[in-house]
């Protein structure tokens, strides 16, 4: 068919402003139609083609609606080749014209001439087509009413028209200046309703191009949140979704478009999933992938990934039955279309499961803690990974998102194993492979039910169980007594030892491991009481001021073999070995005293209860002048001195006491007032004291004068036995004896002291004690030794040791002493009164006062004589004369050696201070004669005894004597104060 210009060049008509511009393009019309290239090519190939241009866009402005649309057809044609496109913009952005194209365009839009719109629209999407033509069209004053005119134009009963005012719609919307100009257009609701009533599927495509617009718009933020919030967005998402299943391919892509760009949202997404039409959708673009068109089958995958990408999509796409498989047949199948094939292994990444994950690695921190690692396992769904820790017990020990973890509380020394596991939302990977490690050791718990299984006075056994929680190899047991470890053993029990009886003691059990030692039970363990395995408590008798009788009994039940007792006092020990008695001597005198006694055997040390006992108080009165003078040179060489007597005020019985100066060494001194003693060589030897309980001296009961009666007429019958001669023994050594001195005229000048000043006394006695008297005999038969200790032990003697060196060759034996008992009867005197005593008294008027009433020296009318033996001691008692009538009882003394000299107890009245009365000083007692010499020097001539005269006279006893009298002159005495004494016995 040949066209119009070929025969007739029309061209230039075009610039006319008459009928003849019209009637060229009527033929430049049906030339387009006829031969479309052809002619275009020949209309911009012309020399005039800018002038006929020009000419084109001048008629375009006609009122003429056919002339004004065929002209935009023209126009448009033209435009579709990228020379005219170019060549038609260059002419638009000129100022050559008077007119607009795009505001003629839009004028058009309001023609009644449906094909003229038609035109109209066409032309301005065809221009939008390039950048250059929607940046022009963008940039054009008159866009926002060409906007409300395309709008106006998408519900046009001409479908085409609708068509091209939707085209031009999605082209602008290609620019995101476009989105923007329709999002900010002021009518911007008005369009995209009318964009979303704009879908479906329709033969001349507009719900394809409003569907590609809506795409573009939901690619932004903005215009999803605007679609989602129109009344019509469910609508649109059912249109969507049936565009996708049509046959129309055009529409299935860009449904699949606007539906992926949707997606991108999470809101988007989620309304998606949960429309009515989401499995159809899933349905459909899963057979998409395999269309023959490879672009259809691209955007399928393509809106599948960005289903998959969200969460919620993955798993919709997971548990639907047709997706996987699809999208993994894509994968396998021989497509050629490379991008198709590239979406579809991407989807199938996203829809991945998650992989088993690589062993954890586990590392041992401490006895009680472990660090796990792992590596991350990958995903491309777009969960969060998270991962989950399990022990052998499948117990879940950490949870998180993290790598690493830290696992605390657990046991020391024991096996753990562990397995990893990741998860995300709605799938779980599998198990990793275990991984067993062994934590380290710590030191144990305590150990339990920690308890004393027995005791004795010395031993605890105790026992225990193992720890709760060795935490480890277990090394042994330590046990601490009080603090202090004693003890480490591997058995479960132990015996502590060496302990004292009814003593509590901390005991602590701890155990360990090679980390050390754990923590301690406590329990508190008793010894058993001394009880019956103990000394009886200790029996303390007073003997004086300085002496103490200390006696017990052995243990009722020894523990053990006894080896020796142990006395101690005040907490030391005084005295160590196998005698159930002790005499504790050189005490001060009121003081009290501690003892106890142990008892040690083979199983330990037994002690006794505490005994406290106080000495006696000491009588003497530093203040008042002395008693009785020193002895005279010729005393000193060897008078025997009378036995002296003293009263204890403390008890209303008399008690008989040794003496109290024990001088051992120069350094030792007599507790005696310096007023009161006399030093002599006596001084000088150190006093032996009795060792056994037995020889101390205790107070006597009074008793009725009928026993006394008895005792002296006994007394009597013993002084008629016969007397044993034994044989001298020539001593070479003094005996320290309690009133023995020895001086020799050469080295010593006779002492004469002034007599004291004698006080006033009154007699006043009112009730008299019993004393015990003793007598001095020296001999030398060792070979009654013995013997003798049987009989005095039978009678009731006591036997005394000193604790001087004793004389070779000499025994001193005591005479006949009463055992203070009620079984014993006494073989001494009884000086007995029941006038009452005052109590103001002390010393020698206190002594005075219960040996008589009056002042006067009584003169004894009994003659007792004294019979020396080894054995006893013979006493002949004759009927008394002139007693005083006061008085039942006086003791007369006698010796048997020539010169015997009587002993008078004199008694004073108490002090008063109203008056004093002057004693009687014509009454003296007579003065002993000196013994012989002869015998301390081993010879015996001139002895009227067997024996001799053995009597010693006593470094106590003062006698007054008047100065410038021999020793051999008999001078009358004064008062003369009696000290009755124990004599010890060798």
């Amino acid at each position: 068919m040949s066209c119009n210009w070929q025969n007739n060049d029309y061209f230039s008509l075009l610039m006319s402003t008459d009928k003849k511009a019209h009637a060229a393009l009527e033929m430049l019309v049906d030339d387009l139609h006829g031969d479309k290239e052809r002619t275009v090519h020949k209309f911009l190939g012309h020399s005039g083609a800018e002038d006929f241009l020009y000419g084109l866009v001048r008629l375009l402005g006609s009122d003429n609606p056919r002339v004004a649309g065929n002209a935009a057809y023209i126009i448009g044609t033209v435009a579709e080749t990228e020379m005219g496109c170019y060549r038609i913009l260059g002419l638009a952005k000129g100022q050559q014209g008077e007119r607009k194209i795009l505001a003629d365009l839009t004028r058009m839009l309001t023609f009644d001439d449906s094909e003229s719109v038609m035109n109209a629209a066409g032309t301005m999407g065809t221009l939008a087509e390039s950048f250059d033509g929607r940046e022009w069209i963008l940039a054009e004053p008159c866009l926002s009413e060409t906007l409300d005119h395309i709008t106006t134009l998408l519900q046009a009963e001409n479908l085409w028209t609708a068509s091209n005012a939707a085209l031009v719609l999605a082209r602008l919307a290609i620019s995101e200046n476009g989105c923007n100009a329709i999002l900010e257009h002021e009518n911007s609701q008005h369009i995209l309703s009318k964009l979303v009533q704009s879908l479906g599927v329709d033969e001349a495509g507009r719900g394809m191009n409003a569907a590609f617009a809506i795409g573009r718009l939901c690619d932004m933020e903005i215009g999803r949140k605007r679609l989602l919030l129109l009344s019509d967005s469910e609508r649109m998402l059912s249109s969507l979704a049936k565009m996708l299943s049509c046959d129309d391919t055009g529409a299935s892509k860009n449904a699949c478009f606007a539906l992926s760009c949707l997606a991108t949202n999470g809101e988007g997404h989620a309304r998606l999933l949960k429309n009515i039409h989401s499995d159809n959708i899933l349905r459909t673009l899963s057979e998409l992938l395999n269309a023959e068109d490879s672009e259809t089958g691209w955007f399928a995958a393509m809106t599948l990934r960005t289903l998959a990408s969200q969460p919620k999509g993955c798993l919709r796409l997971r548990d639907h039955p047709q997706v996987i498989p699809a999208l993994q047949a894509v994968d396998k199948g021989p497509n050629l279309n490379s991008d198709l094939k590239e979406e579809a292994v991407i989807t199938l990444e996203i829809l991945k499961k998650l992989d088993k994950p690589s062993p954890p690695t586990i590392e041992v921190i401490g006895h009680n803690s472990i660090k796990a690692s792992w590596e991350e396992v990958p995903t491309k769904s777009g969960f969060t990974v998270r991962y989950q820790l399990f022990d052998s017990n499948n117990k879940c020990v950490y949870t998180g998102k993290d790598l690493t973890c830290q696992i605390f509380g657990l046991l020391p020394c024991s096996q753990y194993t562990y397995k990893l596991r990741a998860f995300t939302e709605g799938d779980e990977s599998p198990f990793s492979e275990s991984v067993t490690i062994v934590t380290e050791e710590n030191v144990p718990t305590a150990p339990t039910n920690l308890r004393v299984m027995g005791c004795t006075i010395t031993q605890l056994k105790i026992g225990w169980d193992p720890p709760e929680q060795v935490n480890g190899t277990l090394k042994g047991y330590y046990i601490y007594l009080d603090e202090k470890m004693i003890e480490h053993t591997q058995e479960l029990s132990s015996i502590l030892t060496g302990l004292t009886a009814s003593t509590s003691y901390n005991i602590e059990v701890c155990a360990a491991t090679s980390k050390g030692k754990g923590d301690k039970s406590y329990i508190v363990g008793t010894t058993s009481e001394i009880g019956a395995h103990a000394p009886s408590k200790p029996h303390v008798q007073v003997l004086g001021r300085n002496e103490l009788h200390v006696t017990w009994e052995p243990p009722e039940v020894p523990l053990g073999r006894i080896t020796r007792y142990d006395v101690l006092m005040n907490g030391k020990i005084i005295y160590s070995g196998t005698e159930l008695s002790y005499a504790v001597r050189r005490l001060t005198p009121d003081t009290e005293y501690s003892f106890v006694v142990v008892a040690l055997t083979s199983e330990g040390k037994f002690d006794s209860k505490a005994t406290k006992k106080r000495t006696a108080k000491d009588e003497y009165d530093s203040s008042r002048p002395p008693l009785y003078q020193a002895p005279t040179r010729r005393d000193s060489m060897g008078e025997v001195s009378n036995v002296s007597t003293t009263v204890s005020r403390k008890k209303k019985s008399a008690a008989v006491i040794e003496p109290k100066r024990q001088a051992a060494s120069g350094k030792h001194r007599s507790v005696t007032p310096g007023n009161l003693r006399s030093k002599t060589p006596a001084d000088q030897v150190t006093i032996a004291r009795p060792i056994s309980g037995s020889s101390s001296a205790s107070t006597i009961p009074e008793k009725e004068s009928k026993e006394n009666r008895e005792t002296e007429h006994k007394e009597s019958t013993r002084g008629t036995e016969p007397q044993h001669h034994i044989p001298e023994r020539i001593p070479t050594k003094s005996a320290p004896v309690h009133a023995v001195h020895f001086r020799e005229n050469h080295h010593h000048q006779s002492i004469q002291r002034n007599p004291p000043p004698k006080p006033e006394r009154f007699s006043h006695v009112n009730k008299m004690f019993p004393l015990s008297v003793s007598y001095v005999s020296i001999q030398g038969n060792e070979g009654k030794e013995k013997e003798d200790k049987k009989a005095l032990y039978k009678s009731g003697t006591f036997i005394e040791s000193s604790n001087s060196n004793s004389m070779h060759g000499l025994r001193l034996e005591r005479s006949r002493t009463t055992m203070h008992s009620s079984h014993v009867k006494r073989r001494s005197k009884v000086i007995e009164h029941n006038s009452p005593i005052n109590q103001n008294l002390i010393g020698q008027e206190y002594l005075n006062t219960l040996l008589g009433k009056s002042t006067d020296v009584v003169p004894p009318k009994q003659d007792v004589q004294l019979n020396l033996s080894s054995h006893q001691l013979d006493v002949s008692k004759q009927p008394a004369q002139n007693e005083i009538a006061t008085r039942k009882m006086s003791p007369k003394l006698s010796q048997s050696t020539p010169k015997g000299s009587e002993s008078v107890l004199s008694a004073h009245h108490p002090r008063v201070k109203e008056r004093r009365e002057k004693p009687n000083r014509d009454l003296y007692l007579p003065k002993p004669a000196l013994p012989s010499q002869q015998y301390l020097e081993g010879r015996a001539p001139g002895l009227s005894t067997p024996y001799g005269s053995r009597s010693l006279p006593s470094p106590r006893s003062l006698y007054l004597q008047k100065d410038g009298e021999g020793p051999e002159q008999e001078v009358p005495q004064r008062k003369r104060f009696f000290r009755l004494k124990r004599i010890q016995y060798l």
